[in-house]
C-alpha cells in the first residue's frame, strides 16, 4: 500500500479553490504561479501534487492527522478529549505548574498547555499519611 502525501488544510483549500487541475500542474511544473498566494503548493513535491490531484484518497490534512492521534492518546487513558479530573496536574506553556481541572480545560482549549500527568499516573508509596 502506497503512503499517503501530508498536506496542510491551507494547501488543500488552495487546491479546492477553483483553479483546473491543468492549472495547478502547470504553474507547480514551471515552479511558480501567476498568483503569488498558490505558491504555498510548491512546498509539495511534484509526484506528489500529481497524486494528491489525480488519485482520491491519496492524501490526509495533517490536522486531521494530528487530531486523530491526541484522540487516540486521550482514549488510552480512558477519557475524552480535553477531559481534566481532580489530581491531574499540567504544565502550562511558561512551565509552570496547574492542577485544577478547570482552569487546564481553558488553558488547553486555549493551546497554552505543554502537557499534564493524568492523576492515574500516580505511583503512590503510602508514605505522608497521618496515624
Amino acid at each position: 500500500m502506497t503512503e499517503k502525501v501530508k498536506i496542510t488544510q491551507r494547501q488543500l483549500d488552495l487546491i479546492k479553490r477553483g483553479a483546473s487541475k491543468a492549472n495547478l500542474l502547470e504553474g507547480h511544473a514551471k515552479g511558480g504561479y501567476k498568483n503569488n498566494a498558490y505558491d504555498e503548493l510548491l512546498k509539495i513535491p511534484l509526484a506528489d501534487f500529481v497524486r494528491v490531484l489525480y488519485e482520491p484518497y491519496s492524501y490526509e490534512v495533517e490536522e486531521e492527522i494530528k487530531a486523530e492521534q491526541e484522540r487516540q492518546a486521550w482514549a488510552k487513558i480512558g477519557r475524552r478529549v480535553g477531559e481534566f479530573r481532580d489530581g491531574d496536574l499540567g504544565i502550562s506553556e511558561h512551565g509552570n505548574y496547574i492542577d485544577t481541572p478547570s482552569i487546564l480545560k481553558a488553558r488547553y482549549e486555549l493551546g497554552q498547555l505543554r502537557g499534564f500527568y493524568p492523576a492515574e499516573s500516580l505511583i503512590s508509596f503510602g508514605g505522608g499519611e497521618d496515624d
